[in-house]
């Protein structure tokens, strides 16, 4: 169900709101084999520009877990 969604329908009692940890995700997929996507800068301006933090506080409402992929040295975000 959407984030936005779980509060309501807790509110409303008359629902039972059961939250698990499935393998889902969203991905943003850079081909390294064409431009300008191959090049290293450019993956990681990318990187730098999505604030995953904020996507999880406000887009998910708190109902996501940060991936452990990210390329950007937990130092330098």
């Amino acid at each position: 169900m959407p984030a936005r969604d779980v509060e309501r329908l807790k509110r409303a009692g008359n629902f039972g709101v059961l939250e698990s940890q499935l393998g889902l995700y969203t991905d943003l997929i850079l081909r390294q084999d064409a431009t300008p996507t191959g090049n290293p800068q450019f993956v990681q301006a990318i990187q730098y520009l999505h604030d995953r933090e904020r996507i999880q506080k406000t887009l998910l409402r708190g109902y996501a877990i940060i991936g452990d992929d990210h390329r950007v040295p937990e130092w330098h975000r």
